[in-house]
């Protein structure tokens, strides 16, 4: 007998600890699969298991991080434990600097026009531009 529930396999932890260059733009990969992990288990308004399940996914080197934060919250407020992630993992950008890697990108050799593209976009979205596509 069916009873419409879905199995769906635990996530792969967030590693926090490699490349720290690429600290923030793996957090907001991890948390967006995150989201979409929530919803494949439907589980969308209960925020104490929302958080649950956000410190137990995130894996061990995780949870030891946010032990030490502070601002989390109560154990049921997912959103503060996000926000708190959120500002551990977002170190501050130097705008300059991110306009100034965008302007010196370089189509490569193997590179084909949609990919160089797709490079250029994913830069731009670390400069602040207001407008992507005049750039």
């Amino acid at each position: 007998m069916a009873t419409g529930r879905i199995n769906v396999a635990p996530m792969a932890p967030f590693d926090p600890m490699s490349d720290p260059n690429s600290l923030s733009q793996r957090w907001k990969k991890w948390k967006r699969r995150f989201e979409t992990y929530l919803v494949a288990l439907n589980v969308t308004e209960k925020k104490q298991k929302k958080r649950a399940l956000l410190l137990y996914q995130t894996g061990q080197e995780t949870q030891d991080i946010f032990d030490t934060l502070v601002d989390i919250g109560e154990d049921d407020d997912y959103d503060s434990a996000i926000a708190a992630l959120d500002t551990y993992f977002s170190p501050k950008k130097h705008v300059d600097f991110e306009i100034f890697k965008f302007r010196e990108a370089k189509q490569q050799p193997h590179e084909t026009i949609d990919q160089f593209s797709t490079r250029l976009r994913k830069l731009a979205a670390t400069c602040d531009f207001e407008n992507i596509d005049k750039e």
